[in-house]
């Protein structure tokens, strides 16, 4: 009996000690699951919290982009920075460079020790009202216009006026001279930004990267951030880098002639030499800068927002400035060309019957304009070239359209109005 007793005795041990052990057991399991629990909870909180940094981020991106399109803020090469609320941990950070005739905007978002950063290029809002669809300046001549020819938006124009013209025994055909309201025009055009007449800024800086053009792989793009150094790629006095991918902070130069084809992928980027061929077929977002002449044939595209710039400060007896646009060539920007002869009334901008040009054109000389323009073109004065004669402040069978512009399209801020800023196009 007292056997037995024992056995129970340990039994009844065995099975508490058992039951201690699950017991521990069973708080060791729910502790990890709770851990895991508390853990998964953190992490979640902590992905919803970055997700809403993200977002704030990008509103205030968003906020930084509002205020310098709507004048809030004035923005400096130096930088200038600023609280979005009063007592808000938001801030914006903004810098300004030039980029060809346009502006490089660097924002940045700042919240809670995070940041984001957004580089665009930008110009000023294009919008009719602001802008003339005709500026010619007032040379004590009258200006005609004649065959199935079309100006619509508000004109500045010599004082003797506009009228009826016959070239070639072909008339007017439409209904109105000028669909839009006239304005007297001075005797010079407006003053264009330094930019335009001055294209030194553009040559080889010390702060430059140097690439040479024989090390670029073929068939891959070479790419620099906006937010490096510049890169400098320059050729001998005839430069034809054909095949070349280049895209972002890169200048292309040669001392004489550069000549591009469709072989070339170019995006962002700066070409500079005293004179640029480009080629049927070539596409690409670009500004070409020329101290000579600029010869664009027909079958070009060149793609919001490029621009061609022709600056001359030549000798009466050199070459004369010169900027050709071909049959089939379409042009989304700017197109300028300056000459300092003011005596010479040699045509220095020629856009052929089939050409066109979204944007401003600005020749501070004589005007063969034969092409459609909606936008803005000022000019000394036009020259019409038919097969047998001459004109002299004469339009044929053109349509100058400034209404026809797309609403957000943006320019360079060609006479420095530093109003209506347009951050118009994200770069890396």
């Amino acid at each position: 009996m007292r056997r037995y007793l024992q056995n129970i005795t340990n039994l009844s041990k065995r099975i508490k000690g058992g039951a201690l052990s699950y017991v521990i057991l069973m708080i060791l399991i729910l502790s990890i699951m709770l851990s895991m629990y508390l853990l998964y909870r953190y992490y979640k909180v902590k992905e919803v919290d970055i997700e809403y940094v993200s977002l704030q981020l990008q509103q205030d991106i968003k906020s930084g982009i509002n205020l310098l399109e709507h004048n809030v803020v004035d923005i400096s090469d130096t930088g200038t920075e600023l609280a979005l609320f009063e007592g808000s941990v938001d801030s914006l950070r903004f810098v300004k460079r030039a980029w060809g005739v346009f502006d490089l905007i660097h924002i940045t978002a700042i919240y809670r020790g995070k940041t984001r950063n957004r580089t665009m290029l930008s110009g000023v809002n294009y919008k009719a009202e602001a802008f003339p669809a005709l500026y010619l300046a007032d040379k004590n001549r009258y200006l005609s216009i004649s065959g199935k020819s079309g100006i619509v938006g508000n004109c500045i124009l010599p004082r003797m006026g506009i009228r009826r013209g016959y070239a070639e025994g072909v008339g007017f055909y439409a209904d109105s001279l000028v669909y839009g309201s006239v304005g007297e025009a001075d005797k010079v055009l407006p003053k264009i930004d330094d930019r335009f007449t001055n294209i030194d800024y553009l040559s080889y800086q010390q702060s430059d990267s140097t690439v040479n053009y024989a090390s670029i792989p073929f068939g891959k793009v070479l790419f620099n951030s906006f937010a490096n150094n510049r890169i400098s790629i320059a050729g001998k006095k005839m430069f034809r880098p054909s095949g070349v991918k280049l895209k972002g902070n890169i200048v292309l130069s040669a001392d004489s002639l550069i000549v591009l084809d469709k072989s070339m992928m170019l995006t962002d980027i700066i070409v500079k030499a005293q004179e640029i061929h480009v080629e049927s077929g070539f596409k690409g977002r670009v500004q070409l800068f020329a101290t000579k002449r600029v010869v664009i044939n027909g079958g070009v595209t060149l793609i919001y927002p490029s621009a061609v710039v022709v600056s001359s400060k030549h000798k009466p007896d050199k070459l004369k400035p010169m900027v050709t646009v071909g049959k089939g060539t379409a042009i989304y920007g700017a197109v300028s060309v300056t000459d300092t002869d003011k005596k010479s009334k040699e045509i220095i901008y020629k856009a052929n019957p089939g050409s066109f040009v979204s944007g401003v054109v600005y020749v501070d000389g004589v005007a063969c304009q034969q092409g459609t323009v909606h936008g803005s073109i000022y000019t000394e004065m036009f020259r019409y070239r038919s097969r047998i004669a001459e004109y002299e402040n004469h339009l044929s069978g053109i349509v100058i359209n400034n209404r026809a512009v797309k609403k957000g399209f943006a320019v360079p801020d060609m006479f420095n109005s530093k109003t209506n800023i347009k951050c118009m196009f994200r770069v890396e």
